[in-house]
């Protein structure tokens, strides 16, 4: 548990120029959804590319309920898509 806290702290404390463009989502009922929205700034100011999508009353990790849940295929597709996109350049 606390090598996964210093991880975390890492990404939120470490250097983030230099990272090719985040594509993020999180719901606004997510345990780490505060931890979201400081990793997207901090990139921001970092002048990384961000696209944050920020979803409504979804369970942790609901993308890996793909096939059962609409948003997880949502999810996946729209993140699919930001990697065909981003390799492609």
């Amino acid at each position: 548990m606390k090598r996964a806290l210093y991880e975390a702290q890492e990404t939120l404390y470490g250097e983030l120029s230099g990272l090719p463009p985040l594509h993020l989502h999180v719901s606004d009922s997510e345990l780490l959804r505060d931890d979201s929205l400081r990793l997207a700034e901090l990139a921001r100011t970092a002048k990384v590319q961000v696209n944050l999508k920020l979803w409504h009353g979804l369970p942790h990790a609901w993308p890996n309920f793909a096939g059962l849940m609409p948003e997880g295929d949502a999810c996946l597709e729209q993140t699919a898509e930001a990697l065909l996109h981003t390799t492609a350049a």
